[in-house]
């Protein structure tokens, strides 16, 4: 569902799956700690999610707050997931590609 890669100047959070309203209220506490925590750029990957629920988004919106200006960012996001971002108004915190 969701793992932690972290350097010194990035935290990379990779989630899989399904990122219904059940997946992210079993992790979006554990997110944020460890975003609060990170001292560089957060950057959520998403090469492995198929469908993200509107509690996902107030995770991202949450994340994009907590991390600081500029330092969040929504990397590898398939079509479709990438189609509700765009709907949702939230393209900016999606990274060029």
């Amino acid at each position: 569902m969701v793992r932690f890669e972290e350097t010194q100047s990035k935290l990379l959070v990779i989630f899989s799956g399904k990122l219904d309203t059940l997946a992210c209220q079993a992790t979006d506490e554990q997110v944020l700690e460890r975003v609060r925590a990170a001292r560089g750029t957060v950057e959520f990957d998403l090469a492995e999610v198929e469908y993200v629920a509107s509690v996902f988004l107030r995770i991202c919106l949450q994340t994009a707050k907590a991390a600081g200006p500029g330092r969040f960012s929504v990397v590898r996001v398939n079509p479709v997931v990438k189609k509700v971002f765009m709907i949702a108004g939230l393209g900016s915190l999606l990274a060029e590609e």
